[in-house]
């Protein structure tokens, strides 16, 4: 499927470089709707791969399987990537899983972003590709938690604000 996950990074996405796999897709990858921005599901499949040589240590797999699909999937981070005023690296209107509506810095990207990379990075011969790796893992956004405030978003029974408003 990377063959059309690279063309849907094209077509679909804008020309985009890298793979885009759609987290609803056929039995040929090709994703179910051309609008759906959950970017993670390329890195998630490319460290899953990677999961599966660090369980058997097959190098040939790493090489021919997973790593074609890390790159990949990387590559199209890096296409999406800004770096901002304040010297850190987003993501801008992507989603998490199921279609949610935009976000900025999506948990789901920061995280596939850190394990991707750092995963890649003893992997990559390309001195300037692994370089680029680095810098984005010393440059990325910090994950950003907010408090609930119990005594104004939960009456003891139910949320009554945003999304998750109701039992």
């Amino acid at each position: 499927g990377l063959d059309v996950a690279r063309l849907y990074a094209q077509i679909a996405k804008g020309g985009k470089h890298g793979a885009f796999y759609h987290d609803v897709c056929d039995r040929y990858s090709r994703g179910a709707d051309w609008h759906m921005n959950n970017v993670s599901c390329a890195s998630q499949i490319g460290m899953q791969m990677y999961r599966h040589y660090r369980f058997n240590g097959d190098e040939t797999f790493l090489q021919s399987h997973a790593l074609p699909v890390m790159h990949a999937a990387a590559e199209y981070y890096l296409d999406i990537l800004e770096l901002g005023d304040d010297g850190l690296y987003h993501t801008h209107d992507t989603t998490c899983y199921e279609g949610t509506f935009l976000f900025n810095d999506a948990i789901t990207d920061r995280t596939m972003i850190e394990a991707l990379f750092t995963a890649l990075v003893p992997h990559t011969t390309d001195e300037a590709l692994r370089e680029k790796y680095e810098h984005v893992l010393s440059h990325l956004t910090a994950f950003e938690t907010l408090p609930l405030s119990l005594v104004h978003d939960w009456d003891g029974e139910r949320f009554l604000y945003g999304v998750g408003a109701g039992r």
